[in-house]
């Protein structure tokens, strides 16, 4: 009776138990298999994230080395200790040593100015050097002399240069230590590898023995594969690889994770199976069916774990209520599903710190890039709409400090579309709403529950603000005090401190850049008209005929001036005859194409409209319709009218003239006919 009580649950319960150990093992064997693969492939991802971010910082950076005043006015000036000595600060500022990375600066004749370290011969190609002096930026890769070099170059400009004036350069060699840093970041090995002539190199790797770096010799069809296996000092690694692109040759970017810890889980696993399985045999036939139940309660226990984590759920804890074995493979598993879930959790973290960082340094890119604006205004709205779209915010809302009324004036409004008409006029005293409590505090103001405010203080703020769930104010000083505030209101989630700290950090740039339009708008404007300066009407019209003649195409010119000026200032006096020429500069402005056309002061009562591309027909077109704006126009003088006409000629390149001398002279003869002819009215060059 015991021999076949003992067959039977040999039968009945060994054979599922069994069935269900074998299931447990391939399950387990198999979520294994899939984790490291799943590891390696993360970590390569990480990697190439990484290696991604590295070149937008490299690019960014030498951007803003570009856009150094220091460096730049070195560069003009030829002063080259000067320039070595703002290149090597500029270095330690943007820590371009911790790649190992090299600055260089060429002139305007492509020839090196200066190197930090200092290299023996350029390490830009000349033919890049020509073509960032054409304007462009580039970044590329490219393989020298077996090493990979990566390479990002932009060109310099100046203010009182028509084109750029250099080109900066910033060149970083991929390295052991280069490949080194990015394994802290994933914790897995990896390498840099390339083929020239389906000859192999090795660029960066982090695979060492006894403190010695290890051979590592990939042939080109295990570069054509997304995942392969490999010895390296009698250790398997599973690699993963990814192409990147690259000037000549292929370039191959491969992580790479050791497999030695899961097939030592996966022959843990199995002895204990098979000891497992044996115990149970001999408590089967010496017990019967009194633990029959107990062997299969840890089994079912333990494949359900398994499914677990095959499923992805790491959260649950693995154990099993027993003292057999079954305990210490439970424990093993449980410490396994701990190691997984460790090694998942830093690498959420790291892709939320990149993420973090890729977007830190997205806005600063975007707001670069709006720097380019000259006027304050274009300068101020397009910083908005860049804040407005990066933060998500549903308004944003530059008020500058006014010195004359002492007052917060509302400048530039920029809103959601969802979020309807918002006015633009609005003031705040000096030292009221949270505009005040900026400036006075120095720091940024968050608000994130607007409703709780008090109404009195809420009073003096704007509709937008008062009807608004959250706001963040932040001031914006200059060197010379407050400039303004900047408001951001509705934020979907609320401000936070990581909100505020990156707000806070580029204040500064803002805040220069806003001073930097401010400057220049004055340097290069009339103080009586408001129009541009002769100077700077001589420096554009230089480059639209440059521009002409590279695209072929016509630049017409319009010259006017105020006829019987003298009779104006000898008859009513010169504050009326200043009165005249701010309303006919006035008319002018209004009248002409904006962003396209440029008005200017020619010189006392004399006017001048730059028109690109556009034909002598479309330049009469408009000296007609500034001509008869400005007759149409009266102005009143102690109750008594005074009219004002203009004469006008206009002059076409290159059908008038060879040139700019040549344009100007043209329209000038052109205007003098007007005169001759009668005076208010347009002549076309004949």
């Amino acid at each position: 009776m015991k021999r076949k009580l003992a067959l039977l649950f040999l039968i009945v319960v060994v054979v599922p138990m069994f069935l269900a150990i074998y299931t447990t093992s391939r399950l387990v064997t198999s979520h294994l298999t899939d984790m490291l693969q799943k590891r390696a492939r993360d970590s390569l991802a990480v990697a190439h994230n990484f290696f991604l971010d590295t070149l937008d910082e490299m690019a960014l950076k030498v951007q803003i080395l570009a856009q150094s005043k220091d460096i730049r006015e070195a560069v003009r000036s030829g002063d080259i200790v000067e320039l070595i000595d703002r290149v090597h600060l500029a270095n330690r500022h943007l820590k371009l040593n911790a790649y190992d990375a090299v600055t260089e600066i060429y002139g305007r004749d492509a020839t090196l100015l200066a190197g930090e370290p200092c290299t023996r011969y350029p390490l830009c190609p000349p033919a890049v050097v020509a073509e960032v002096l054409q304007g462009k930026i580039m970044s590329f890769r490219e393989i020298v002399n077996g090493h990979l070099r990566i390479c990002s170059a932009a060109p310099m400009y100046h203010e009182n240069a028509a084109g750029p004036i250099g080109v900066v350069v910033i060149s970083l060699f991929s390295t052991h230590q280069f490949a080194e840093e990015i394994k802290k970041i994933i914790g897995t090995d990896l390498i840099f590898f390339g083929f020239v002539d389906e000859r192999c190199l090795l660029f960066g790797s982090t695979f060492r023995e006894a403190g010695e770096l290890l051979p590592v010799e990939i042939c080109a069809a295990e570069s054509r594969q997304p995942a392969f296996d490999k010895t390296l000092a009698g250790r398997g690694y599973l690699f993963q690889t990814m192409p990147l692109e690259a000037q000549n040759g292929r370039l191959f970017i491969a992580t790479a994770v050791e497999k030695a810890l899961v097939s030592e889980m996966i022959v843990l696993l199995g002895d204990n199976l098979i000891q497992i399985g044996v115990a149970a045999i001999l408590f089967a036939i010496l017990l019967a069916l009194l633990f029959s139940r107990t062997l299969t309660r840890p089994i079912n226990s333990l494949v359900a774990s398994a499914q677990a984590i095959g499923a992805g759920d790491f959260e649950s804890r693995i154990g099993v209520e027993s003292h057999d074995e079954f305990a210490f493979l439970g424990k093993t598993m449980d410490d396994m599903r701990c190691e997984i879930k460790s090694t998942v959790d830093k690498l959420k973290a790291a892709k939320i710190k990149l993420d973090r960082q890729v977007f830190d340094l997205s806005l600063r890119n975007l707001i670069n890039q709006a720097i380019i604006y000259q006027k304050e205004s274009d300068l101020i709205k397009g910083i908005l709409e860049i804040l407005r779209e990066t933060i998500q915010v549903r308004i944003a809302a530059m008020f500058m400090f006014d010195p004359i009324s002492e007052r917060m004036t509302l400048t530039t409004l920029d809103a959601a579309p969802e979020a309807g008409d918002r006015s633009a006029v609005a003031q705040l005293e000096t030292g009221c709403g949270f505009a005040g409590k900026a400036v006075k505090s120095s720091g940024a103001i968050v608000c994130n529950n607007l409703a709780k405010e008090p109404a009195a203080s809420l009073a003096v703020e704007p509709a937008w603000v008062q009807t608004g769930k959250n706001l963040l104010a932040l001031p914006l000083s200059g060197d010379k005090g407050i400039l303004g505030v900047l408001y951001l209101v509705d934020h979907p989630q609320g401000f936070v401190d990581d909100d505020v700290e990156l707000l806070s950090d580029i204040s500064i740039q803002i805040a220069i850049a806003i001073q930097k339009a401010q400057l220049h708008q004055l340097a290069i404007t009339d103080g009586l008209t408001g129009l541009y300066i002769h100077r700077y009407f001589q420096l554009r019209l230089d480059a639209a005929i440059a521009k002409a003649k590279r695209r072929e195409e016509p630049v017409s010119l319009i010259l006017f001036d105020v006829d019987h000026f003298k009779k104006f200032n000898d008859t009513w006096g010169h504050q009326i005859g200043d009165r005249v020429l701010k309303k006919v500069a006035e008319i002018t402005a209004a009248t002409v194409r904006e962003g396209i056309d440029l008005p200017a002061r020619y010189g006392g009562e004399e006017f001048t409209v730059i028109m690109p591309n556009t034909p002598l027909e479309g330049a009469v077109h408009l000296a007609e319709r500034i001509r008869t704006n400005v007759e149409q126009t009266i102005l009143m003088h102690e109750d008594k009218p005074i009219s004002v006409t203009i004469s006008l000629g206009c002059a076409t390149f290159p059908d008038h003239a060879a040139d700019k001398e040549a344009l100007i002279k043209t329209a000038d003869e052109a205007l003098y006919r007007s005169k001759q002819a009668g005076r208010n009215r347009t002549t076309p060059a004949g």
